[in-house]
């Protein structure tokens, strides 16, 4: 008896998981469509009416309302999607002037000469770093709260 009971409890643990498995997927694809409100506010109306019979006679319009505010929901979820993605995409493209302007070891400004040799500079586009030149090298830092932080040294090529 106990190895019958087993067995229908692993049948329906597996058909529990095989059946979220199978709802994660379908809102995964819901969500990346951008029509989760939608599908939600159709599945409703659709018991509502199954069960209750609710949209029979003159309540049709207020199925019809619904529907259109949920598709202008949607409609305006895409727009705003295709906007972001489009400044995403213009934010990458940029032209090569640009990124050889934005090369991270080079000088920008002096911060301070220092007696001994070394002379001090930020880094372009990242604030928080700024390195040491000396005669045979330089050494890259980044500033912290907790105190400058030495990253690495690169020798000069003679």
């Amino acid at each position: 008896m106990r190895a019958i009971v087993k067995f229908f409890k692993t049948v329906f643990s597996g058909a529990a998981h095989l059946l979220a498995l199978c709802l994660k997927i379908a809102y995964n694809i819901l969500k990346m469509l951008k029509i989760r409100i939608l599908t939600l506010y159709l599945a409703a109306c659709g018991c509502a009416q199954w069960f209750f019979r609710a949209f029979d006679g003159g309540n049709a319009v207020w199925f019809w309302t619904g529907f259109a505010l949920c598709c202008a929901l949607t409609l305006t979820a895409w727009t705003v999607f295709l906007l972001r993605y489009r400044k995403r995409t213009e934010r990458k493209r940029v032209p090569e002037e640009e990124q050889e302007e934005k090369a991270p070891c080079a000088p920008v400004s002096t911060v301070e000469d220092q007696p001994g040799g070394a002379r001090y500079f930020t880094v372009k586009g990242h604030e928080n770093f700024y390195f040491a030149e000396y005669d045979d090298r330089y050494e890259l830092y980044e500033k912290r709260r907790e105190g400058d932080r030495y990253i690495r040294t690169d020798y000069k090529r003679e």
